[in-house]
């Protein structure tokens, strides 16, 4: 299983046009970039898709276009969480596909769960999906993060097979990894932290920056080296909310149309944009 899931797996941005509306045209460019690539999935209607803003409709649009170009090349892991139990259920039915491979729940946010809370979701989900589960902790979203105790606790069920592990401290791999049955994956979900993760033992990353350098990255997870070109990467990234500037080196590459986000997120103002271009075109 780690196998499957293991290395680069791109957290796909979704393109825009000027008037809001899905780029197609740019989304079918960018995935064929990926199928090129070395990375071994491609992550649908995660964060960084700007899951919030879509439609149902759009997503199911998503999941079969792209399930359709990629056609079995790569993995494909889809985005379903959301933070009512019953309601994440209810949208894995209206959104399976046979194009899927493993669903990326996310830790409920706003309502701030208990930990018994937390398990009590997550084994529900597992037992309602005819689909695998990867775990996703990312506490600067949600507030609430999975402990050790209680991601011990899920992973012994047969249908959850991995997390994506976005709290960025590596001690609770360290710590809890041991814990966990051998053939339950280690994701990354910070891009920064990647290599040293995979240092302690990781299996792969979702990561962002893949994007734009799918095969730098994967070649970083590899070796467990970053590369100076990397290094500016992830701070250029890393100079407004996610994805605001993948989305903009993404269109300074060629490899979309537009910058362009949905609300409550904006492209970067004029001031900024004018000022990380010069370091932008310098990565490029």
């Amino acid at each position: 299983m780690t196998q499957e899931f293991g290395g680069v797996s791109t957290a796909l941005v979704t393109p825009f046009l000027e008037s809001k509306e899905i780029d197609w045209n740019s989304l079918s460019y960018l995935v064929n970039d990926q199928l090129k690539s070395n990375i071994s999935s491609i992550v649908i209607h995660g964060t960084t898709a700007e899951s919030p803003t879509l439609s149902l409709q759009e997503v199911q649009e998503l999941v079969e276009k792209i399930g359709s170009q990629v056609a079995g090349q790569k993995k494909i892991i889809f985005g379903a969480g959301l933070n009512s139990t019953d309601k994440t259920i209810e949208f894995i039915e209206k959104t399976q596909s046979k194009y899927i491979d493993a669903l990326l729940v996310v830790v409920p946010y706003y309502n701030k769960p208990n930990q018994r809370g937390l398990e009590a979701h997550f084994l529900k989900i597992a037992e309602a999906s005819e689909k695998p589960i990867i775990l996703y902790n990312v506490p600067s979203r949600t507030v609430v993060g999975l402990s050790g105790e209680t991601l011990v606790k899920l992973s012994s069920h047969p249908n959850i097979i991995g997390i994506k592990e976005a709290s960025g401290d590596l001690d609770f791999l360290k710590q809890y990894q041991p814990q966990t049955p051998k053939d339950f994956f280690w994701l990354s979900g910070d891009d920064d932290s990647a290599a040293d993760f995979m240092k302690l033992g990781g299996h792969g990353c979702i990561s962002v920056i893949s994007n734009l350098f799918p095969n730098l990255f994967d070649e970083s997870l590899k070796t467990t080296l970053v590369s100076e070109k990397l290094k500016k990467a992830y701070k250029i990234v890393g100079k407004d909310t996610n994805p605001i500037m993948i989305k903009e080196m993404l269109s300074k590459a060629g490899l979309i149309q537009h910058p362009d986000l949905r609300l409550p997120l904006l492209a970067l103002d004029p001031e900024k944009q004018k000022a990380l271009e010069p370091l932008i075109k310098e990565l490029l």
